[in-house]
């Protein structure tokens, strides 16, 4: 018997409604990189990166690597053109506060930081893929799954940590209503297509997604209107 297994495909009724929801799921998650990447054009336009910390961009990087990778390995052509997309919109914010963050130090910082980011991801999954590790083709799918899990989970350290901020503050007004919405939209309905391709590994990161918007969302009502005027 062979040791390898195909992919896993939803059964044949759920087929239609699965594709449907993958074109769905593809739009709206391009569609949040998109607005994510709105800033970006401020930089460019005032040629100052300002005092945002990059951190988020490693994130993006991380997890749009493993992530198109895994959706190559499952046949899943919305996963892959998402996190590709995601891929170049972090590569283009790497490249925008290289250009004009705030110190030379903090620049090369950020393209050894990218490159490291980059370089090991692709490092690790060639060899997973070369079976010098595992041999088994479902083992192989199964590691790479749970590295772009963890490397999900990884970025939600930039949101928890803003939220943090924003508790100390006492101000939310950098939250943008709609990047919530597409967020939490966007990992509804990826859960949903990971429990309908029974795909624990797709499930697992995007519901963790889902509650760290929920909390972002609860942040913003509680301090959208920024800080209270001193007594």
């Amino acid at each position: 018997m062979s040791d390898t297994a195909p992919a896993a495909q939803p059964q044949g009724g759920n087929s239609g409604a699965l594709d449907a929801l993958s074109v769905i799921a593809t739009i709206i998650t391009v569609a949040m990189f998109l607005s994510n990447s709105w800033p970006l054009r401020g930089v460019w336009a005032a040629r100052n990166w300002g005092a945002q910390r990059p951190a988020g961009i490693f994130g993006v990087l991380l997890g749009t690597t493993w992530w198109t990778t895994y959706g190559l390995i499952i046949a899943q052509p919305a996963v892959v053109i998402c996190n590709a997309v995601g891929f170049v919109i972090g590569c283009f914010g790497a490249f925008t506060f290289a250009k004009f963050g705030s110190t030379a130090l903090d620049t090369q910082h950020v393209v050894k930081t990218s490159a490291v980011v980059v370089g090991g991801s692709m490092a690790m999954i060639l060899l997973i893929r070369s079976g010098l590790v595992l041999h088994s083709e479902p083992f192989q799918r199964r590691a790479l799954g749970l590295c772009a899990a963890t490397a999900s989970m990884l970025m939600f350290g930039a949101p928890l940590s803003g939220a943090a901020e924003i508790v100390r503050r006492k101000d939310a007004s950098r939250l943008s209503p709609l990047v919530l919405g597409l967020s939490l939209t966007v990992c509804l309905l990826w859960t949903l297509f990971g429990a309908m391709l029974g795909d624990a590994m797709i499930v697992v990161p995007n519901a963790g997604g889902a509650v760290v918007t929920v909390l972002q969302v609860v942040l913003f009502w509680r301090y959208g209107g920024g800080p209270a005027p001193p007594a």
